[in-house]
């Protein structure tokens, strides 16, 4: 399964995977570095990639 974030106008393609029945895993690479957040669910753990990524821009 994938989902589409968006940071700072530009769209990214994130790979999940379910871990375990409460923990969901995203990764996606972010200009050149492969960045992973787990949450408990996939838009959770989306969130939270897309909140990092927004930090390693400023």
């Amino acid at each position: 399964m994938t989902k589409t974030v968006v940071v700072r106008g530009e769209k990214f393609e994130l790979a999940v995977e379910q871990k375990s029945k409460s923990v969901w895993k995203v990764s996606g690479a972010y200009k050149g570095k492969l960045l992973q957040w787990e949450g408990r669910s996939p838009n959770i753990a989306a969130a939270r990639w897309r909140e990092h990524a927004r930090y390693l821009t400023l």
